[in-house]
């Protein structure tokens, strides 16, 4: 596969198919002819690989512009762009796309099938994924500070790294998905489908948690400061570092649950009872009895 530069500024992409090649120009997408698409392509079945369908890209001269056969269909690689709903729906006629260093603030893609799309150093502060499907989608580096997911479906999706601050997860589908040294300060998980969700080294300061079920998992570094807990159920769990530190913990269960490494400060009198028959160090206790004015002498 080459790509070739014309004189109008254009690039051209071409594949060893002879007929298969199409220009890419600032105008976005234009797709092959039909009377020049291969026979695979008219018939509807999978195309062969080396066949280019379609290609995307804004600014030709300073963008990146990449086609990968995978799974009888081309991933696309779209860098450097400013997207709207409309350039995104272009994108994905086409094939699964893969969004490098990409601008999407403030864009509307509710109810966009987006499965197994990839972002990577985006930005989508604002963007709205209202009930859309991104399930094996992959995040990386993206910062997007009140991005809407509500209602989306996210399982199996994975975000490593993301800056995601006072985003909404209401109402999300999460199971399998993973959130690994994100930021979520305030993040709303509201009546989120969690089974299997696992958050490894996030900020959850001030997150609405509530209801959750953390039930016999391994809690590493996580921040719940300031959180929304009430209702959490944190039984049999083992806390690797992180913080509860002033969280609000009505109706929360730590049964079994091993919390020597957390950072217990602020307990109140009445959270006390909470955490019967949980495991705590002394250094712990002392600490919890000082801030309750109780001298341990």
């Amino acid at each position: 596969m080459e790509l070739l530069a014309g004189r109008s500024g254009a690039l051209r992409i071409r594949s060893p198919a002879p007929q298969a090649s199409v220009q890419v120009n600032s105008a976005g997408i234009q797709d092959l002819p039909r009377n020049r698409q291969p026979a695979c392509c008219m018939a509807h079945v999978p195309p062969c690989e080396g066949h280019i369908i379609a290609a995307f890209a804004a600014q030709p001269r300073s963008s990146a512009v990449g086609l990968a056969y995978r799974n009888h269909t081309y991933s696309m690689h779209i860098a450097e762009q400013t997207l709207t709903r409309a350039d995104i729906e272009s994108v994905l006629a086409q094939g699964t796309p893969r969004f490098e260093q990409c601008n999407l603030d403030g864009a509307d893609l509710s109810r966009l099938d987006l499965r197994g799309a990839s972002f990577a150093h985006c930005s989508v502060a604002e963007t709205s994924f209202y009930a859309a499907k991104l399930m094996h989608s992959m995040w990386q580096r993206c910062r997007g500070r009140q991005a809407d997911f509500e209602s989306a479906e996210l399982t199996d999706a994975q975000f490593h790294g993301c800056d995601l601050n006072n985003s909404s997860w209401r109402r999300a589908r999460l199971a399998s998905a993973l959130l690994k040294g994100c930021k979520l300060t305030g993040a709303n998980f509201e009546e989120a489908a969690h089974l299997a969700l696992a958050f490894e080294d996030c900020l959850l300061v001030g997150a609405d948690l509530r209801r959750m079920s953390f039930r016999k998992a391994t809690l590493d570094q996580l921040d719940f400061a300031d959180a929304d807990l009430a209702g959490c159920d944190f039984r049999d769990a083992v806390f690797q570092g992180g913080s509860l530190r002033n969280a609000n913990l009505k109706g929360a269960r730590f049964d079994n649950a091993d919390l020597r490494e957390a950072d217990l400060g602020g307990l109140k009198l009445a959270d006390v009872k909470l955490f019967q028959g949980a495991l705590i160090s002394g250094r712990q206790a002392a600490e919890v009895l000082s801030e309750m004015g109780l001298r341990v002498g």
